[in-house]
């Protein structure tokens, strides 16, 4: 008798500190608070996949060239204006009105606009397409195209923008057969630190992450579990630090495939852990705040965040779109035929 009391008493503790515990951590459990601020569906009256935000203001480019400026607490549309290229589908921004843009299409380019110098391509590469842009500082940056002679086209600039060049002595894999990057959102290129920069590839029978740990002058490639092939692949990463990162993609054609869609890594692309579950298929752009804290996602199906780095997927809104921005305060969204979002958030610990 005094032992099944022992027993009985033992097993009510078990309970009570389970009780606890799970209040404890469902306490704990972090939320995302937002607010929407600006939503327009057509704010540069075309397809509109580049966006930058910084402080206050974000930036955004588009099919035919086109640009808006915005204040984000402003509930004006913002300034915009078109120039003389194809599709801007990437843009880094030193000051409001001093950005530099990507062109994708038949001419790869790479173009300043300031007050002071007005519009000037600062890249022409003569036929390259473009996938995706992405700096470390103000001063160095890099850009990733398709491949041309057997490599992945990579040029670099340590002014700022203003001039640039493909190493001299540039070492990468072999190229496998059909492999190239993807423009859909301007996110497959990503720097870390000082140094470290990766980017990530499809259209193969291997989706790969390339790594550089010196700026781009000599690369590895890593293969990840994605799902490869023609229109698959990875369309998107994202890194908060030289280890951790997610990367996300599937198929712009068979959108709903939901598989392999998306990987979580915490040793710089080594190993990998399966994110994709929450999420209801093709992903064109994923992006972090600076911390890791918070990852968003969004493609045809809808739009999605994480507070846990993909263990759990919340739906943020059922509108898709194209490409995303993240700062410490906002999330701009655009989308085709000039969709626009922005949104104030916070995390709620």
């Amino acid at each position: 008798m005094r032992i099944q009391m022992i027993k009985l008493s033992f097993s009510k503790l078990i309970l009570i500190v389970s009780f606890i515990l799970n209040v404890v951590f469902a306490q704990a459990q972090s939320s995302l608070v937002k607010k929407e601020l600006f939503k327009m569906d057509n704010i540069l009256k075309g397809d509109t996949r580049a966006v930058f935000v910084k402080d206050d203001y974000t930036i955004t480019g588009g099919v035919e060239a086109r640009i808006n400026f915005k204040i984000l607490n402003d509930s004006l549309p913002g300034n915009g204006l078109g120039l003389s290229d194809e599709d801007y589908r990437d843009l880094y921004c030193f000051d409001f009105l001093d950005c530099i843009f990507m062109n994708s299409g038949k001419a790869g380019k790479i173009v300043s606009m300031d007050l002071e110098h007005g519009q000037k391509v600062r890249l022409d590469t003569n036929g390259v397409f473009l996938n995706s842009m992405d700096f470390w500082n103000d001063s160095i940056g890099i850009v990733m195209g398709d491949p041309i002679q057997g490599k992945f086209f990579i040029s670099k600039t340590t002014n700022g923008g203003k001039d640039w060049f493909t190493p001299e002595n540039l070492e990468m894999p072999k190229l496998l057969n059909n492999e190239v990057g993807f423009a859909a959102s301007g996110t497959t290129i990503k720097c870390i630190n000082d140094s470290i920069v990766y980017f990530g590839t499809g259209g193969s029978k291997t989706a790969r992450l390339f790594k550089s740990t010196d700026q781009g002058e000599s690369w590895i490639a890593l293969n990840t579990p994605m799902k490869s092939g023609e229109n698959f692949g990875v369309f998107s990463i994202d890194f908060w630090n030289e280890n951790e990162g997610i990367i996300i993609g599937g198929s712009y054609i068979d959108t709903t495939y939901s598989n392999k869609i998306c990987y979580y890594t915490k040793d710089g692309g080594e190993t990998w852990i399966n994110r994709s579950n929450g999420l209801p298929g093709y992903c064109s752009s994923i992006v972090s705040n600076l911390n890791g804290k918070l990852q968003v996602t969004t493609g045809r199906l809808g739009t999605y965040y994480t507070l846990d780095k993909g263990e759990k997927w919340q739906l943020f809104t059922n509108e898709p779109y194209f490409s995303i921005g993240v700062s410490e305060t906002y999330i701009v969204f655009t989308g085709r035929l000039g969709k626009f979002a922005a949104y104030n958030y916070s995390i709620k610990e």
